[in-house]
């Protein structure tokens, strides 16, 4: 019999796919690869002596160790289990080392860069040497090494020691520590709940500048009702074109989803909590149980088709709805930019944001479901007299 795989040991390996695309790709079939794979007890491991050439990726639900040398190309480590990754301090990556795993010791030396992800700790080793640039989150951070290049940090509990080559950016949600005798030889920005108290031993050769966002394209200024009203306008137009496009290939369909909003709001409505929850389910469950990454793929596509499309048909709904209560003929692009307008003016109130995003979401997204599966002509959207599907 078949056992149901801890999901909790098992996340870190099937997170690897997104985190390296997110941290910079895999490695390409032309560069032929090694793959290491490690099941549910063993621990992958890579002794003091060995040499390793090529990219090459790791992939173990218990643990890996590396204390070899890796020659040339890319590294990429994905752990799930209790056990570290634990990079020693003989071991080293003539480029960049990219990771997934619960928690990470670094104490060898990458030449190149290393990013990196972890779900509970990382710790940066007083002898590790990094020689591009670093990022790295994870619950509690403590970074003791040297860093040639930038360094990028998010983490709850964020302490930093050692030397720093160039800008330095961390964000602690909870507690910021900068140890004595830390060396920061460029600028010091961070986001942290209190202000920094500096030993007279740190040294920083730049700026330091405490923050309210990390990273600059995340600074939208003040949260006012002005620059919402901007932000609205913005989205407003740009949902214009993609509303035309989705109503001239599929007119039909879009009018029988928004005759279940007017004719059925309570089926819709359960429809689409439904849905919300059992796609993104159901996809996981393709994943990990039986392996179909081809199926996983595409009900992980077809949710955020779902997502998207539901707000063209509630703003055709709503603008339907509008356009019959002030006694006006009703036509499908006039009924979706009116909808479109009213919807993105409402989510600029904060007390109507959070009750539209929720209405659309599950009107538009039963409504949808229950198109999809309706039988019978489909009605031109939206029409006073559409007909109801059939039973």
């Amino acid at each position: 019999m078949n056992r149901i795989p801890d999901l909790r040991r098992v996340f870190p390996a099937v997170f690897l796919l997104a985190s390296l695309l997110f941290a910079g790709g895999v490695p390409q079939a032309s560069a032929k690869p090694h793959l290491h794979l490690a099941g549910d007890t063993n621990v992958l491991a890579m002794a003091e002596d060995e040499l390793l050439s090529g990219e090459s990726a790791w992939v173990s639900l218990s643990g890996i160790d590396i204390a070899g040398t890796l020659l040339s190309g890319d590294a990429w480590m994905a752990a799930g289990g209790q056990r570290p990754f634990t990079f020693a301090s003989s071991a080293r990556v003539a480029q960049d080392l990219r990771f997934a795993v619960p928690s990470a010791i670094l104490e060898g030396t990458v030449d190149g860069n290393a990013c990196g992800f972890s779900a509970l700790a990382f710790r940066l080793a007083p002898q590790a040497k990094i020689g591009g640039d670093l990022m790295v989150s994870g619950d509690d951070v403590l970074c003791e090494g040297a860093v040639h290049g930038e360094t990028i940090v998010f983490g709850r509990n964020v302490t930093l020691s050692g030397s720093y080559g160039g800008r330095v950016r961390v964000q602690a949600t909870k507690e910021l520590r900068i140890a004595p005798g830390t060396v920061f030889g460029g600028d010091l920005d961070y986001v942290a709940p209190r202000p920094l108290v500096l030993d007279k031993s740190v040294r920083i050769d730049g700026a330091c500048t405490r923050r309210r966002v990390l990273l600059p394209i995340f600074d939208r200024g003040p949260d006012t009702f002005q620059q919402r009203l901007q932000d609205a306008g913005r989205a407003f137009f740009g949902s214009i074109f993609a509303t035309l496009l989705v109503l001239w290939l599929f007119p039909g369909y879009l009018g029988l989803a928004t005759w279940h909003i007017r004719a059925t709001p309570w089926r819709t409505l359960w429809t689409g909590f439904a849905a919300l929850i059992a796609i993104p389910l159901m996809a996981v469950l393709a994943l990990l149980l039986t392996g179909g990454l081809s199926l996983a793929l595409l009900l992980g596509g077809a949710y955020f088709a779902l997502l998207y499309l539901s707000r063209i048909v509630f703003a055709i709904w709503l603008g339907g709805t509008l356009l019959l209560f002030l006694r006006k003929k009703v036509r499908a692009f006039a009924a979706a930019a009116i909808g479109l307008f009213v919807w993105h003016l409402g989510t600029a109130v904060p007390l109507l944001s959070g009750f539209l995003h929720s209405a659309t979401l599950l009107l538009g997204m039963g409504a949808m479901i229950l198109a999809l599966f309706s039988r019978g002509p489909f009605p031109p959207p939206p029409l006073r007299s559409a007909p109801p599907p059939d039973a």
